[in-house]
This record gives structure tokens, C-alpha cells and sequence, in this order.
């Protein structure tokens, strides 16, 4: 073979190499860019489901990959959705919705309950919408909570920036501290849409509080920044001792936290709660309630020094105590709180009088140059020794004990 014929052949190959390399590029692109798009269903407590198909199925881990036009149901839970562009939606108890994305944006059908929207600012002519029965909300890059009911009410209140609200063909541009609301029903030949600056009550919800909490963590990303960083952060939102986080729910059950909320046991959530690391002895504490009435409400508890250590910026940290006769740690502990109060939810074990048992306990208080101050304590008796000794001195499997401090401190030592 000539040489300008090996020359050809080689070119032609050349140019064949090129072309199975740009539609080998151009396939994978496709195929990148034509992949259903996905979002991450997060559980943060109770009961959460998830539909791809035709039926519900309750959501059991932490967290879950869905794909477009999914629906997401709470029922006593709460979750978070992360979607493809590190927008945050949060779902309330008793919330449904369906996640639609496609090449116009993102459209959240929010079909009963409530949502809080944080959204990051959209590329293009894209846009960000909820819409309820009633009403359709949309952005380009806000944070908003939407209420929707299918027979009485919608309510869109902004948090952040602005949000277009339409009903029909009437358009109101809804700012910073107003909300808008729509009244149909009983009592209103026509549908009432107004829009006015944003109740106090709303503001002091237990809703609003938490979520506002959150959005100062969400704000620290934006579309680019890495998922798994995010996810990292949104298993460790604290939240009402109603609704609290995934890892405290694996050694609190819900029935715990209930018996808790009736003896008006209360908790500090927030994302920013402060330094507690040293060692704290707590005395002159007494039983303000037994579920089963082993102890007497005033009952005087023995002194305890309690020791906290490796606080980090992520919530964790540990504690171990020894009390008279009594001496144990406290393991998955985490810290939640804003400014000087804080709330540690720990899955704590020990021994006493030889009788080793497992006690998850809640501490909530405050911090001041003296020591820890309005502080609460619970306990729930998880398991203890099938022993004489655990019989005697350990109060039984499932009572629930909460007890105060009577002194104003409990101090450094």
C-alpha cells in the first residue's frame, strides 16, 4: 500500500474516532439531561409516606430519593424535601403535596396542610410555584410559607423578598411581613382575597419560630453547594419537643414525647444553641411529676455532677454523670437552642446500686457566668437487670419522671 493510501486510511479513521466520540458525548448528555428528575424526601419525625405509584408507603429511613411528580403525605411527622437546585421545602403535620420539576421549573401542588418554602434564586425563565385548590404562588428566589385547605382557606405569608399571588386573573405582589388570604366557603357569595401585613399570632407559632430557625442554616448554601453537606445539616434540625429530631427518635418514642407534653415539660430549639462543655452539680432538685406515682411530687433527688464535652458545631456532644450511688453516660446526646438557653436530648445508661439500666433523658436551661439555671430534667425508664437489686431500687420499664431545680443555680465546679 502506497503511502498517501496509509495516510487516507488513517485520516478517515481519525475522523470516524472523532465522530463515535462526539455522538458517544452527545448520547451521554442526552441521557444526562433527559433523566427523571430527583428530589430527597427527608424524615425528620412520626409518620411520613411517600407515593410513587398508586398507593402510599410509609417512609422507615432516614431519608429517601424520589423521582418528579411524587407525592409526599405527613401524617403526626414532619419532613423536608431537598430538591435539585438546593431549594428547601418543610412540611408540616397533616401535609400533602406533589413535586413536579421540569425545564420551566418547579412547581410544588400543595393539596392540604402547611409548607415553608426556601427558595434558591432560578436561572433562565424558570419559576418556583406552589399551587394550592385556591390560589398560585410564585417566585424567582424567596423564602414563604403556604397554608392550604381545600374548602375554607389558602394563605401565602412572605418571609423573605416578594411573591406574586394569583387567584383567577387578580395578581397581588406580596411582600416581606405580609400575607395573603383567601376566604371561600359559608359566609362568602365571593371568594375574600386580601392581603395584610402578618399577625403576631403567626409570628409566635411554634411553626414560624422553628422554621425562621432553619432558614439561618439554609442560608448558609446555594444552588452549587454540596448535597451531602446539606443533608449532613438537616438530620441534626432540632425541633418542638412534639416533633423532634430523627436521632432522638430512636431512643424517644412518640408516646414518650406526648407523656411529656402533658406535664407541660418544655424545650429550646434553634440552630445556634450555646457552649456547655465543664462540669455542672446539680442539687436541690425535686419530682414535679411521676407518671406512675412511684415518687411523690416534691420529692427531693440526689445531688448529680454533670459533665458535658466535645460540643460541636453539628449539635453532638457528651455527657457523663455520677450522683450519689450513681453513675453513668450518655450516648447519641444532642443539643439544640438559640442564645443562652439550650435543650440536650441524650440515650443515657448507668448503674445504680449495682442495677444497670437505660434511661434517655431531656436537659433544658440556660447559661450564665454562674452556672446552668432554669433547668428541667426527664427521664424514661427504658430497660434495667432482671435482678433483686434492679427491683428494688430502680423505678419500672416505661414510667417517665420529670423533676426541676428548686435551687437557682446548678453551679460550675
Amino acid at each position: 500500500m502506497s503511502g498517501k493510501k496509509i495516510i487516507a486510511c488513517v485520516a478517515v479513521l481519525f475522523i470516524l474516532a472523532v465522530i463515535c466520540s462526539i455522538v458517544s458525548v452527545g448520547a451521554y448528555l442526552y441521557y444526562q439531561n433527559s433523566r427523571p428528575a430527583e428530589f430527597v424526601l427527608i424524615k425528620e419525625s412520626g409518620k411520613v409516606s411517600y407515593k410513587t405509584g398508586d398507593e402510599y408507603k410509609e417512609l422507615t429511613e432516614t431519608q429517601i430519593n424520589l423521582p418528579d411528580k411524587s407525592f409526599v403525605k405527613t401524617g403526626n411527622g414532619s419532613a423536608h424535601i431537598l430538591l435539585p437546585d438546593n431549594s428547601l421545602l418543610t412540611l408540616d403535620t397533616n401535609t400533602e403535596i406533589q413535586v413536579k420539576i421540569d425545564s420551566a421549573g418547579i412547581n410544588v401542588m400543595q393539596l392540604t396542610g402547611n409548607t415553608w418554602n426556601r427558595v434558591q434564586k432560578v436561572i433562565n425563565d424558570q419559576e418556583y410555584t406552589v399551587t394550592t385548590p385556591n390560589i398560585i404562588a410564585a417566585v424567582r428566589g424567596t423564602i414563604f410559607s403556604v397554608r392550604a385547605d381545600k374548602s375554607v382557606a389558602s394563605s401565602v405569608a412572605v418571609i423573605d423578598q416578594s411573591v406574586e399571588v394569583n387567584l383567577d386573573e387578580q395578581t397581588e405582589t406580596v411582600s416581606a411581613d405580609e400575607t395573603a388570604t383567601l376566604l371561600i366557603g359559608e359566609g362568602f357569595s365571593d371568594p375574600d382575597f386580601t392581603v395584610a401585613a402578618t399577625d403576631s399570632e403567626f409570628k409566635d407559632s411554634t411553626w414560624y419560630l422553628k422554621n425562621s430557625q432553619l432558614d439561618s442554616v439554609w442560608k448558609q448554601f446555594d444552588r452549587n453547594s454540596g448535597r451531602e453537606e446539606i443533608l449532613k445539616k438537616l438530620v441534626k434540625v432540632p425541633a418542638a419537643l412534639k416533633d423532634v429530631p430523627q436521632q432522638v427518635s430512636s431512643f424517644l418514642a412518640q408516646s414518650d414525647l406526648d407523656e411529656l407534653n402533658k406535664s407541660n415539660f418544655s424545650v429550646n430549639p434553634g440552630f445556634n444553641p450555646p457552649n456547655i462543655e465543664g462540669t455542672f452539680r446539680i442539687d436541690k432538685w425535686t419530682v414535679k411529676s411521676d407518671k406512675m406515682g412511684i415518687y411523690p411530687v416534691g420529692k427531693l433527688i440526689d445531688t448529680c455532677d454533670y459533665t458535658f464535652s466535645n460540643q460541636s458545631s453539628e449539635g453532638d456532644l457528651s455527657v457523663g454523670y455520677e450522683c450519689t450511688n450513681d453513675i453513668g453516660t450518655g450516648t447519641g446526646g444532642f443539643i439544640s437552642g438559640n442564645n443562652s438557653c439550650f435543650t440536650i436530648y441524650i440515650n443515657q445508661s448507668g448503674t445504680y446500686l449495682s442495677c444497670n439500666y437505660s434511661m434517655p433523658a431531656i436537659i433544658t436551661g440556660c447559661i450564665d457566668d454562674i452556672g446552668l439555671t432554669e433547668l428541667q430534667y426527664a427521664v424514661v425508664m427504658k430497660s434495667k437487670d432482671n435482678t433483686q437489686a434492679c427491683e428494688d431500687n430502680m423505678m419500672p420499664v416505661g414510667n417517665i419522671r420529670t423533676i426541676s431545680i428548686d435551687d437557682l443555680h446548678a453551679d460550675r465546679i
